[in-house]
């Protein structure tokens, strides 16, 4: 039975995806969707998050409908706790950055912030709801 969206509209994210289902939502990762810099400057790393970013939004289209909620609120929410639920947080290795697509997060399954909120806009962005990066 192919999978369909229409069923959590307007509702909160559960758990309702399988891993195997996530993956079959995405593009196939490239090697090179993970960009590395070892000790790369603030302003490096802010300008390519914003490269992935642009490059790789697009990743998401078919994974977005599922988050959709009754309103941007709860969309937001279900973002959240789907990349919360999906992708653990783990810290990049001592002196280096890692900078990754949408797809890449979600087969290595794990991610930091950049990959969070690469992730979380690119989702966003498909669904047709204003965002950007907030650098600090």
């Amino acid at each position: 039975m192919p999978l369909t969206p229409k069923g959590n509209k307007g509702k909160t994210y559960k758990k309702m995806l399988t891993k195997q289902q996530i993956l079959s939502l995405l593009p196939p990762p490239k090697a090179t969707d993970k960009e590395t810099f070892a000790d790369g400057s603030t302003k490096d790393i802010i300008s390519e998050v914003v490269a992935i970013f642009k490059h790789s939004w697009e990743q998401t289209k078919e994974l977005a409908p599922y988050l959709k909620g009754k309103d941007d609120i709860q969309t937001a929410n279900n973002i959240h706790a789907f990349i919360r639920k999906n992708v653990p947080y783990l810290i990049d290795t001592q002196g280096y950055q890692f900078i990754k697509t949408p797809s890449r997060t979600l087969h290595d399954s794990y991610g930091d912030c950049k990959s969070y909120s690469i992730l979380a806009l690119s989702i966003l962005k498909n669904l047709g709801i204003k965002a950007s990066f907030k650098f600090v």
